[in-house]
């Protein structure tokens, strides 16, 4: 997938997946690869053996063990998404 994914709840980017993409949700659950920005509302967990490379703006965090993150990570209490 490439582009703009822009999502009002959980997108989950499943092992297989291959994302090239500015993405927006409420939370982003991540087992394949991503790369591109993310703004995710509430969190952003990151699975083995998930990849993101890109700038990530969100209020939680997470990574498993086994997940890969290359990149930088602003963690406001509130994101740039307005509800």
């Amino acid at each position: 997938l490439e582009g703009t994914v822009h999502a009002e709840g959980t997108l989950l980017i499943g092992k297989q997946a291959q994302v090239k993409a500015t993405i927006e949700a409420g939370t982003v659950i991540c087992q394949g690869n991503i790369y591109g920005n993310i703004i995710a509302k509430e969190k952003i967990n990151l699975l083995s053996p998930g990849f993101i490379d890109g700038t990530l703006t969100t209020p939680k965090f997470s990574v498993e063990t086994g997940g890969r993150f290359n990149g930088q990570v602003s963690m406001n209490q509130q994101s740039s998404i307005k509800p």
